[in-house]
């Protein structure tokens, strides 16, 4: 919903103003029966407003009647049709031979006198509509007018003090409505405007939230002994000891102002290489990035485990082992323990885990070889 412009919710608490001060004076009238005020605006209405107002609608009525009963003549007339061979022969008669080509022209002729004749009725018939529907309309407000105009000459006529109470109390609960329409208007707008407002607010905290974002990713990734660039430092190092490949960690804002993390592998153009993006790479990928950050914060209080599911089988035997390696070296280091699940074919042959490395295995061979010893359900 849009709120009302200024000059419109001036006009309306105007509006409001008004309707407020006839209901205190039809208060006042009928707390000292004295109803000189009311006899008096409906004597101003009834030699202003409505016998003016019913002037115009009887004018305009006898134009669009006048109109309409054109219109019902025009439809009513009939359609003139020429005779093809009767013009033919006239034409034979007077010596001037015109052959089958004049009979032609004039057969269109004949076609296109149809199409506008038919043309011209359906615009008849949608003027007649039209009149007639506004027509209806101004029969309804003369209705209205004329019952309106009796009451208040049936009012103005009364001696009665008890007919002149009721009539002004009704009127104080029509306005006393229109009071209540009023003011609901007025407080709907204003929630629309605080809700405006409100939305205003957050953009600008918006707007705020993405440039302290931005400063402060330019602060950290120029702090080059943060834990922003010792991940990094991590993550580079582990692409290359388990994969031996040249890695990279970035990250930048977005449109919306949210950073966006990117790792991958640099080819040597520079660039990231399109195995970043494919499925046995991306896992390893994210693996390194979870062991970089628990590098980094290896002095901080933070978790002191982690855990992935499966990632042997997206690598070759060599660096399956590079990958062990690696991570059995980094956990010892940086004093977090870490869990690996791996089906036993994925294992580089002939290796086999030192027993105080195997904390359970898992097998379809009863409750023993399920994790918590709990049957199936």
């Amino acid at each position: 919903m849009v709120p009302l412009r200024g000059g419109q919710e001036e006009i309306l608490n105007q509006h409001l103003q008004a309707k407020k001060d006839m209901a205190k004076s039809l208060v006042w009238q009928m707390e000292n029966l004295n109803f000189d005020e009311t006899d008096k605006n409906y004597i101003e209405e009834l030699t202003g407003e409505i016998d003016s107002e019913l002037d115009d609608l009887n004018r305009v009525k006898y134009y669009l009647t006048a109109r309409l009963r054109k219109l019902q003549r025009t439809e009513g007339a009939g359609v003139g049709r020429f005779n093809v061979d009767s013009v033919s022969q006239l034409f034979e008669e007077a010596g001037v031979i015109f052959g089958e080509q004049i009979k032609r022209s004039y057969s269109e002729l004949v076609e296109f006198n149809r199409q506008i004749t038919l043309e011209r009725r359906e615009f008849v018939k949608q003027q007649k509509q039209e009149l007639e529907i506004d027509l209806g309309e101004i029969a309804q407000r003369v209705s209205e007018l004329s019952l309106e105009r009796s009451n208040k000459l049936s009012y103005l006529s009364s001696y009665d003090i008890f007919s002149k109470y009721k009539e002004v109390s009704n009127k104080l609960s029509e306005i006393n409505l229109s009071v209540m329409e009023i003011n609901r208007k007025l407080e709907v707008n204003e929630s629309v405007k605080q809700v405006e407002e409100d939305s205003r607010k957050l953009t600008r905290d918006k707007i705020d939230v993405v440039e302290s974002i931005r400063v402060n990713r330019d602060k950290v990734v120029l702090d080059k002994f943060g834990t922003y660039n010792r991940i990094k430092d991590v993550f580079v190092d582990y692409i290359a000891e388990v994969l031996n490949k040249n890695g990279v960690l970035t990250t930048e804002q977005n449109g919306e102002g949210n950073l966006e993390y990117t790792a991958g592998l640099i080819g040597l153009d520079g660039k990231i290489t399109g195995e970043s993006d494919g499925y046995s790479y991306k896992k390893i990928l994210c693996i390194g990035f979870d062991l970089a950050v628990m590098s980094a914060y290896a002095d901080k209080k933070f978790v002191r485990f982690l855990y992935h599911d499966g990632g042997l089988e997206t690598l070759d035997d060599r660096k399956k082992i590079e990958f062990i390696e690696y991570v059995r070296t980094s956990s010892s280091l940086n004093g977090f323990q870490y869990i690996l699940t791996v089906i036993e074919s994925d294992l580089p042959p002939g290796f086999e885990f030192p027993e105080h490395e195997i904390v359970r295995v898992l097998h379809d061979d009863g409750a023993s070889g399920r994790l918590f010893n709990m049957p199936s359900w």
